[in-house]
């Protein structure tokens, strides 16, 4: 679990879950289950590598993504399956960080346990559309049958080089596990799901 007081620490400018070259969390449970409040207010922060979002009451909803404007590289976002509303996904205002280059959305895969709505899916991916800078983009566990058009599209992103799609068997007219190659040079199109 990360500190409550995290929003304090105004000058933060990389906060990495795990470990890497430079700084090592540690963290007592393996599965980071929520985001503190606040967090939006972190206004420095270059890099963050994993946001969590939770139902929990005393946790920071996707939302608080908005004023973090300087993300660079890569993000994480997990548990999108409690994003309840799709207006708070816009909020995250994803396609303002124009520094972000790598992007993996996940829902949760094959827990018994956890019911996944379907029928905001698609309007929370869609408001989850990143800048047009995304060089690579990865979505796990989408429960929603149809994808909305910026997924693939070489018109909204058109440096994507790498698109993910895994675990999905809900999706009309994509494999189960689909990755989709694009070079910087040769770009194919990319046909959205048929309607």
């Amino acid at each position: 679990m990360l500190p409550k007081n995290l929003s304090k620490m105004r000058k933060l400018r990389k906060l990495v879950i795990g470990s890497d070259n430079y700084i090592e969390i540690s963290i007592e449970d393996p599965w980071l289950t929520h985001m503190p409040l606040g967090i939006g207010e972190l206004t420095c922060l270059k890099q963050l590598s994993t946001f969590v979002v939770s139902q929990l009451s005393d946790s920071a909803g996707i939302q608080e993504l908005e004023k973090l404007d300087h993300l660079e590289g890569e993000l994480t976002i997990n548990g999108i399956q409690n994003v309840l509303d799709h207006r708070d996904a816009y909020k995250a205002n994803l396609r303002s960080k124009k520094s972000l280059l790598k992007l993996h959305l996940r829902w949760p895969v094959g827990g018994s346990d956890v019911e996944i709505e379907c029928n905001n899916s698609k309007e929370v991916l869609e408001a989850l559309q990143p800048h047009s800078n995304i060089e690579e983009s990865f979505i796990y566990g989408y429960p929603g049958a149809k994808l909305p058009g910026w997924v693939g599209s070489s018109t909204a992103l058109p440096k994507l080089t790498y698109l993910g799609l895994y675990n999905m068997p809900n999706v009309e007219g994509w494999f189960l596990s689909e990755v989709v190659h694009r070079k910087p040079c040769h770009v194919p199109k990319c046909s959205p799901c048929p309607t």
